[in-house]
Formats: C-alpha cells, structure tokens, sequence
C-alpha cells in the first residue's frame, strides 16, 4: 500500500499564473515609488514657467510630508519692490512653515497672500507641509504673470 497524492494539474498552472501577476505589479509599484510617482522622486517634481517667472515644485506629494518651492521671478523695473502673489486654492492644502529670505510684508487681499520685499531677491523659497490629501491647483503671480501650479497629495 502506498500513498495516494491527488494533483490537479490545471489548477496549479492557474496559481502560478496569477502568482506571476502578482510579482509583476509588485514590482510595478515599487519601480513607480522608485521614480516618483509615489511621492518625492525625479517624477514627483514640476517646474512652471511663465516669461521668466519660474516655480520648481513637487507636483506628486504625501500628506503630512514637507516640501519645497522654489520661485524665481526675475528682476522688476528699476528699484520696484517685489510682490509675489499666492492663491488661497494653492495654500489651502499647505501649511507655510518658512520663507526664506523673509519678506517685508505679508499681506492678504481677498483670496491672496501677498508677500512683498522692498530688496527684490533673485529667489524665493517657501518651506511648505501637505495638510490635506486630494488634487491641488493655483497660481503664483510676480511682476504681472502668473503661473499655474498643480499638485496631487498621496494620502
């Protein structure tokens, strides 16, 4: 008498099947997290440009994580201050930790934040933290142009 082993054949082709699926797009996600489509990453970061104004930022982030932007408006006409307009709809989903260099005046006027320096800098650098998850969009405005900005938040 021996051991009767019952196999079924079809069956474990099947399983092998879907267990290479599965090591497919486990490798698919990781290869996504590796190149930035699943926060910071080469993916992950966006640069708008509008006739000079330019905003190098992270358009794929995670909730709660912190992030940079970086705005280079140019230079204004003569010895003009600078202004540089933020939307509500873009601040919304941040919380504004630092500004570096700090400006000479903060204001807001309607849904938007005014960050004026008297001695215009070459660059602004905003110190951001995601505080919701979802789609973001709005705009920056220096020296008359403005440029959209778009951000997608991972939860």
């Amino acid at each position: 008498m021996g051991l009767e082993v019952h196999e079924d054949i079809e069956f474990s082709r099947r399983e092998e099947a879907w267990q290479r699926v599965g090591y497919v797009l486990l490798a698919g996600v990781v290869m996504a997290a590796f190149v930035g489509l699943l926060g910071a990453g080469p993916l992950s970061q966006a640069t708008a440009s509008v006739d000079g104004l330019t905003v190098d930022y992270e358009r794929i982030g995670r909730n709660g994580s912190w992030t940079t932007m970086l705005v280079r408006p140019g230079r204004p006409d003569g010895d003009k201050a600078l202004v540089v307009a933020i939307s509500r709809s873009w601040l919304d989903g941040f919380r504004l930790d630092t500004i570096t260099p700090t400006p000479t005046e903060m204001t807001a006027r309607g849904d938007t934040l005014l960050l004026t320096w008297t001695t215009p800098p070459d660059e602004v650098v905003l110190e951001l933290r995601y505080l919701k998850a979802g789609f973001l969009a709005g705009e920056l405005e220096a020296l008359g142009r403005r440029v959209p900005v778009q951000a997608f938040v991972l939860p």
